[in-house]
């Protein structure tokens, strides 16, 4: 009923699609055929996303445990 309900309402609103919707289209049977869309990573975005505008980051340098023990006033 509520695919029916979808369906007419999208037909009918002022934005309408060129093809006429049918009630399968809002059916979730119809969704799982579908094959899944794979998103690329968020790491794999920020990286190109940071190619693309020319950001560059410096290497923090870490220190180690046993740099900071020697280097400790004793």
């Amino acid at each position: 009923m509520l695919a029916q309900i979808a369906a007419v309402t999208a037909n009918f609103s002022m934005g309408r699609p060129k093809k006429p919707l049918k009630t399968t289209d809002f059916m979730p049977g119809k969704w799982a055929k579908q094959p899944k869309r794979r998103r690329p990573s968020q790491k794999t975005l920020v990286r190109a996303l940071n190619i693309i505008f020319g950001v560059t980051h410096k290497e923090i340098e870490c220190q180690t445990d046993s740099e900071s023990r020697s280097t400790a006033n004793p």
